[in-house]
């Protein structure tokens, strides 16, 4: 890749205290870390002054992504990989998978999601550069997109549709019910926030650790809206019941039963969010992941 990312690696080493740099080269990604985005990444390798090397991983994304990475880095939780952009790409430091830790991993990741969602609720006004996951959003994302693909396959394929076309009706209730529960949330304002938006992938990949503590990488898919999305397939009972605690803590008032009913109305959202590529993976020969979105969605 013909680009010199040295001035905005200095950008980003400076805050992260690191040495100087004085040499920055843009080299491929491995064949599973390119993700389904189509976005050109890269890893830049890096030279610092006094010879030692690093390396950040550069991303040719939009204003959205790029501006809500260095926001949510500046707000310093800790949770975020370091992140500088130039108006093209982003350049973030460059966390690797680790090994989770044995226990606690599900408070300390609710720990995270509140206190990222805390710094953002209901500051709307300062992220123009945030599309809404308003009305519109939930009904593209889950009728249009999501159920539409897989009417289209139920049409067009056979097999397809033998197998899975008496679920149609049940599909197209459960979209209608959720784009509503959605909807209202977004219009009762006091829940939105900057979301992420796709933590709930069977691989778990965007959630990981660093030094035993989450880090919460890859915003592509981030929106203002609210942030129970970002804990739907993410958090289990124990993890609800923690982030609500940090909420309470903070001073939001909100009851246990009305928090977890909420969650509870965003509980379909890695149902609809993944079932295009579950139908791909079907079309492979690979029909759990499928299963698995069919489960979570029609009860």
């Amino acid at each position: 890749m013909d680009m010199d990312f040295r001035t905005l690696a200095g950008a980003l080493a400076a805050p992260m205290g690191l040495p100087a740099v004085t040499a920055a080269v843009a080299v491929p990604m491995g064949a599973d870390e390119q993700g389904y985005s189509g976005a050109a990444l890269c890893r830049v390798q890096v030279t610092f002054a006094g010879g030692a090397q690093g390396s950040f991983v550069a991303k040719r994304c939009g204003a959205a992504e790029r501006l809500a990475a260095v926001r949510l880095y500046r707000q310093g939780r800790g949770y975020v990989p370091a992140a500088a952009e130039d108006g093209e790409w982003l350049l973030m430091e460059d966390i690797r998978p680790e090994p989770l830790p044995a226990s606690g991993w599900q408070r300390q990741t609710a720990e995270a999601l509140a206190s990222l969602h805390l710094d953002n609720l209901g500051k709307g006004e300062e992220m123009p550069f945030m599309p809404p996951a308003d009305r519109d959003y939930w009904e593209n994302l889950t009728c249009r997109l999501s159920v539409g693909h897989f009417a289209a396959l139920c049409r067009s394929d056979g097999r397809f549709g033998a197998e899975y076309g008496a679920r149609l009706p049940a599909l197209r209730r459960a979209a209608e019910r959720f784009c509503r529960d959605m909807a209202a949330l977004y219009a009762e304002g006091e829940w939105n926030t900057l979301t992420h938006g796709d933590l709930a992938s069977p691989e778990g990949r965007h959630i990981r650790a660093r030094k035993g503590r989450p880090c919460i990488i890859d915003w592509g898919f981030c929106r203002y809206g609210p942030l129970f999305a970002d804990l739907a397939g993410v958090l289990d009972g124990e993890g609800l019941d923690a982030c609500w605690e940090a909420f309470r803590r903070a001073g939001v008032r909100v009851s246990r039963p009305a928090f977890l009913e909420r969650a509870a109305a965003a509980a379909p959202y890695p149902g609809f969010a993944y079932l295009y590529p579950a139908i791909c993976g079907w079309q492979r020969g690979d029909p759990a992941w499928l299963e698995r979105c069919l489960a979570r969605l029609i009860r």
